[in-house]
């Protein structure tokens, strides 16, 4: 009697082989050593000054005052990249200003026009403008006042009444906007203001050039 014996070997499919390999890629995985952390990046330093006082001293200036307005004073005026006053009193809530060639030049108070908007300058009043001339070369021959020829940078405070009061004198229907400017005692030790502005028309081929500079400087404590 013979025996046979016989050796089968089971194949290796192809999900079999796929497991295998995932298993194998999992242990490699986790005895991989980390990797080194990134350097930590230094941030500069960005410092505000100025703002908080600036926006007491408007505060303190709407406490101050029985009626209805609204302050901008010189840190806000000097940090703003405006090009002329009527710029710097659009930031004004209600006030809506006239623009000419892209220049702001007018204002519009609470819905009424330039022509009753009262302007003074250090408690003067404030006649309208004749030698600012338009897009197209004319000149202003309205009752509304022309901002565009003060710098933002020549004024401390803009204070805009919308409100009629007992101590401010008649005259507007719309608002009264009281321009003060800088004087030598509002800074401490020497202060330089500069800006420099220019338009090109070119159709014209001529350029429209701008400067505006401001000095003041204390010799003494008292």
């Amino acid at each position: 009697m013979q025996f046979r014996t016989t050796n089968r070997k089971t194949p290796v499919t192809l999900l079999a082989l796929s497991i295998g390999l995932v298993l194998s890629g999992q242990v490699a995985a986790q005895e991989a050593a980390p990797s080194p952390a990134e350097p930590a990046v230094d941030l500069d330093t960005v410092t505000v000054t100025g703002y908080r006082a600036s926006v007491e001293k408007a505060l303190d200036i709407k406490r101050g005052e029985a009626g209805v307005v609204d302050a901008i004073v010189a840190e806000d005026i000097g940090k703003f990249p405006d090009l002329n006053l009527a710029e710097s009193l659009q930031r004004i809530p209600g006030v809506v200003i006239t623009r000419d060639a892209g220049e702001g030049r007018a204002i519009t108070v609470r819905g009424l026009g330039p022509e009753f908007t009262r302007v003074r300058i250090n408690g003067m009043e404030a006649l309208t403008t004749v030698g600012a001339g338009d897009q197209s070369g004319g000149t202003n021959r309205g009752r509304g006042f022309d901002f565009n020829v003060f710098a933002s940078d020549l004024f401390s405070q803009l204070i805009a009444r919308k409100t009629a009061s007992a101590d401010v004198e008649e005259g507007s229907l719309g608002a009264t906007v009281d321009l003060r400017t800088a004087r030598p005692f509002d800074y401490n030790g020497f202060t330089f203001a500069a800006s420099t502005q220019a338009a090109y028309n070119a159709m014209a081929e001529k350029a429209n050039p701008r400067v505006a500079a401001l000095i003041a400087n204390t010799w003494a404590d008292n």
